[in-house]
């Protein structure tokens, strides 16, 4: 992926490489999240670019409008 490849070499905002042991993966399940009522947020885009709008949990149900599913499941 090319943000952990970033990450692990440094450049575009990461002052310092971080080696892959370091790297904690956090894996969760959207139902889990729904379940627990915990405010959360998500975006439609990378958290720094300018054109990514973010959404509070009210928005959730509006989830696959709002992505741009074309571009995730993109193979380029």
């Amino acid at each position: 992926m090319p943000m952990l490849y970033v990450i692990q070499h440094g450049g575009n905002y990461v002052n310092a490489p971080t080696q892959a042991f370091d790297i904690i993966y956090i894996v969760c399940k959207l139902g889990e999240i729904l379940r627990l009522d915990n405010e959360y947020y998500f975006t439609n885009g990378h958290a720094t670019d300018n054109l990514t709008m973010f959404y509070d949990k009210s928005k959730i149900n509006e989830i696959t409008s709002i992505l741009d599913w074309d571009s995730i499941e993109a193979k380029y």
